[in-house]
C-alpha cells in the first residue's frame, strides 16, 4: 500500500505523514522518474517533486521536463468500481498536487514509454481522458528549477505549524458530479 500523497480524509494519519517526510527524499536521491501509488480510491497527480517540494510550473501542464532529483507522483483511482472516496475538503491546500479526479465511476491509466519520455493517459471507462502527461528528461543546458529551502510541508493540519501554505490552490479538480 503506496498513500503517500492521500488527498482523502486518511491524509492526515500519522503513518501518511511519515511518509510524506520520508520517502521524497529517497526517491529524489535514486533520481527515480516516476512513483505510481494506489489504495486512495481517487485518481492524483503531483506536480514534479524533488525532496517533497513542488517545483518548476506550479499549474498542471501535459508535459514536464524532469531535472536531476525530481520526479512525477501518480496515485492511480479504482478500475473496478469497489470503492471510492471523497477529496478532503482543504485538497486545494496540498501543494504537491497538480490534478485530482474523483468521477466515481472506474478509470484506467495507459502508460506509453519511449527511450525519450513516458506518457500516462488516464481514462473513465467510457474513453473520456481525464488526465494526459508526458514525462521527458530536461535539456542538459536548461536550468534547473529552483528548489525552496527547509523542510517540505508534510502535515497539513496537526500542530498547525505547517497551515500556511504559499503555494497556488490544484487549478483543475473534476467534482463528485464529474463536472470539471
Amino acid at each position: 500500500e503506496l498513500t503517500f500523497l492521500d488527498i482523502t480524509a486518511s491524509s492526515d494519519d500519522r503513518d501518511i505523514i511519515r511518509r510524506r517526510a520520508s520517502y521524497p527524499p529517497v526517491i529524489s536521491e535514486l533520481n527515480i522518474d516516476v512513483v505510481l501509488g494506489g489504495h486512495d480510491h481517487i485518481y492524483s497527480r503531483t506536480h514534479l517533486l524533488h525532496d517533497g517540494h513542488a517545483v518548476g510550473d506550479l499549474g498542471a501542464p501535459a508535459e514536464l521536463a524532469k531535472f536531476e532529483g525530481e520526479n512525477l507522483w501518480l496515485t492511480l483511482n479504482s478500475a473496478t468500481g469497489s470503492k471510492y472516496y471523497t477529496e478532503d475538503p482543504l485538497v486545494a491546500d496540498f501543494t504537491f498536487n497538480a490534478v485530482s479526479v474523483q468521477a466515481r465511476t472506474p478509470n484506467y491509466t495507459h502508460a506509453t514509454v519511449t527511450p525519450e519520455s513516458i506518457r500516462f493517459v488516464t481514462y473513465l471507462v467510457d474513453g473520456t481522458v481525464i488526465d494526459d502527461v508526458t514525462l521527458a528528461r530536461a535539456p542538459q543546458d536548461a536550468t534547473p528549477n529552483p528548489v525552496p529551502e527547509g523542510d517540505p510541508i508534510v502535515d497539513f493540519w496537526g500542530d498547525g505549524s505547517n497551515a500556511t501554505l504559499g503555494d497556488k490552490p490544484v487549478p483543475n479538480v473534476v467534482g463528485d458530479d464529474g463536472v470539471v
